[in-house]
């Protein structure tokens, strides 16, 4: 079932850790991955990434996807969805 433009996952956090930013995106399997700023899930890179949003470019152009509110894994609620302005 594709939730949006990450299909089964949705980022859930984003970190700093020894200067670098990480985006942790969680699969609706419980599956976590953490990727760097250029990294890539599917077909969508990460280009950039504040407190509350994720920005992604790949098919299509560039989105914004905002942070999942709670693990999506749990199912227990509407996945992000993406701004596309």
């Amino acid at each position: 079932v594709a939730l949006g433009p990450l299909g089964d996952a949705a980022p859930v956090g984003v970190t700093r850790a020894r200067g670098a930013t990480r985006i942790i995106i969680e699969r609706t399997d419980g599956r976590i991955f953490v990727l760097p700023i250029g990294g890539q899930y599917n077909d969508w890179r990460i280009i950039g990434a504040d407190r509350t949003s994720v920005m992604f470019t790949g098919p299509g152009g560039k989105t914004r996807i905002p942070l999942a509110d709670r693990p999506i894994s749990t199912g227990r609620f509407n996945p992000p969805q993406p701004d596309t302005r």
